[in-house]
């Protein structure tokens, strides 16, 4: 006993360093080749890294204090760490993958450990599981071996070039962060289901509520999962039921905060950033058809020869079925978010059931494949063009920095996404206008314009240049429908002190090479290679948020 407590043990930490080292591989790589251990590959995770810059999580497209729709429960080890630390606003990024990375090696692993009796077995499992690319999708190692096969006959051109998240499961904030909290809700409901005691109820209930607090496409997967094993499995209902009525109420406060939260919102807003949008019921259906293969046959194998595997079946099922909840409500919530769910979930059912037939060379064969080609592919990520561009927009706004340190009072401020996004970030400011502002629950769509429209003229965007900008960033993202763009310029452009004493703008940067900032009683408060930075004489007070 002693000897395979320690192989499970060994095996169990194996898998947790390698969910570490594939996560932070691209900081690794990052550090080595710059000195410096930042590395950022989408404006979603600097709008992550400006949420936790702010002491109370809160919305960074606001100078007041209002939160967002993110939750904070997956964003805060790193945050805190790198809080308790002193170690700066970009210190979160690499601890979050790290965190990220320990959290599902171990996930993953303390999961397959309930169907497979072998540790080895199991980190082998974790390991495909980590590494496929295709994962995320449950494409069961097609999308992994296609990805490789385009970068052989590629020509040259990098894998990166349309999107520079290979491995989209190492992705922040989601998934990385909060999927393993639906691997050990089920790896505790599972263990629950086989011994009913009242601490695995209880551990049961508590992983269930942690997923009200940590996506919200994982509680509602998880609560339909909970009740189809419930209606299927007559002879473990009540410990279906047990779990989820226990789960719901301690989970309850935070469903409660995130209706006030949408009941305050303008609903464009919620639209715009992709909840509650109509829709006609028989739209955008996603119906995947290995996937609902692969569900049919799961139902016969689970039901004739794997009953205990009944609770990943149902919450994979779930997570398919709300993937087309619209026929019923009407209504979108980001839809295809539900794969995080079904997609992990249907892969790790192949893994359980072809795991012990493979022969031992194979097995290994097979995860050295994965794991060696799955670094290549986040070198791949590292060197990719997004990043790169990040990097180079992060470096000219600190050799050009607003501020030596972060200011306490927050200050509105005007001027390019180049700018903008790393004084948010770096010093305190609150952006008019910058991707923030469009997933802001508390801006609506008319603000919305108005604050584009006034960063373009304050940015020295001409009223073409202005439309283009704005077709540009609709290609992209959904910014309002029925707004009249032009008109919206027009108005700023025959009276801007009116809309920069609406919005209290207290700070200007303009271009180095654009002409000087023609309003009466603002002036260059610093000029430097990349931008010319305006204020007023006397700060305007902000009547909107």
């Amino acid at each position: 006993m002693p000897k395979t407590l320690s192989s499970a043990a060994l095996a169990a930490a194996l898998s947790a360093f390698i969910g570490a080292s594939l996560s932070t591989f691209p900081h690794i790589l990052t550090l080595s080749q710059t000195g410096e251990a930042a590395w950022l590959v989408s404006a979603d995770e600097v709008f992550y890294h400006q949420i936790a810059a702010r002491a109370d999580f809160s919305d960074p497209a606001l100078s007041s204090s209002r939160p967002i729709l993110y939750s904070r429960l997956p964003l805060l080890p790193g945050t805190l760490a790198a809080r308790a630390l002193g170690l700066g606003p970009l210190a979160p990024g690499p601890l979050w993958r790290v965190w990220s990375g320990l959290f599902l090696g171990l996930a993953w692993f303390l999961l397959l450990r309930c169907f497979l009796s072998n540790p080895w077995l199991c980190l082998g499992g974790a390991v495909v599981l980590m590494s496929d690319a295709g994962m995320l999708y449950g494409w069961l190692g097609l999308g992994h071996y296609r990805l490789l096969a385009r970068a052989a006959l590629s020509a040259g051109e990098p894998l990166t070039s349309q999107n520079p998240v290979l491995l989209p499961q190492w992705r922040i904030l989601n998934p990385a962060l909060s999927l393993p909290f639906v691997l050990l809700h089920l790896y505790f409901l599972v263990r629950a289901l086989a011994e009913p005691t009242l601490r695995r109820l209880a551990a049961a209930a508590a992983a269930f509520a942690s997923l009200f607090y940590v996506y919200f496409f994982f509680w509602t997967a998880a609560t339909v999962g909970l009740a189809i094993g419930a209606l299927l499995d007559a002879s473990k209902r009540k410990t279906y039921l047990k779990i989820a009525c226990a789960g719901a109420l301690l989970g309850l406060p935070a469903v409660l905060s995130s209706m006030a939260l949408s009941h305050d919102s303008p609903a464009e807003a919620l639209h715009r950033i992709g909840a509650f949008s109509p829709v006609a019921r028989f739209d955008n259906l996603l119906l995947p058809k290995l996937a609902i293969g692969l569900m049919f046959a799961g139902y016969f194998w689970v039901l004739g020869r794997r009953r205990d595997v009944l609770p990943i079946w149902a919450a994979a099922l779930a997570g398919l079925l709300l993937s087309n909840e619209h026929i019923l409500t009407g209504v979108m919530m980001g839809n295809d978010h539900w794969a995080y769910v079904w997609g992990p979930l249907l892969y790790l059912m192949i893994v359980i059931a072809v795991a012990n037939r493979l022969k031992t060379a194979a097995a290994v064969a097979l995860c050295a494949i994965h794991l060696s080609s799955a670094f290549w592919l986040r070198a791949q990520e590292t060197a990719a063009a997004e990043p790169r561009r990040l990097a180079l927009e992060r470096g000219r706004y600190l050799e050009q920095r607003f501020a030596p340190a972060p200011q306490t009072a927050r200050t509105l401020a005007a001027g390019p996404a180049d700018f903008i996004d790393w004084a948010v970030l770096f010093d305190n400011q609150a952006p008019l206008f910058s991707y923030a502002s469009i997933l802001s629950p508390s801006i609506d769509n008319t603000a919305l314009a108005e604050r584009l429209a006034l960063n373009s003229f304050l940015s020295g965007l001409g009223r073409e240049e202005f439309l283009r900008e704005r077709r540009s960033l609709m290609m992209e993202y959904t910014l309002g429908e029925g707004v009249d763009a032009g008109a919206v310029y027009d108005r700023v452009a025959a009276d801007p002190r009116a809309f920069i004493r609406r919005y209290g703008v207290a700070l200007v940067a303009r271009p180095a090479s654009a002409p000087p900032l023609s309003l009466r009683g603002w002036t260059p408060v610093k000029k430097g290679p990349h931008w010319t930075l305006w204020g007023p004489k006397t700060r305007p007070t902000s009547r909107s948020s």
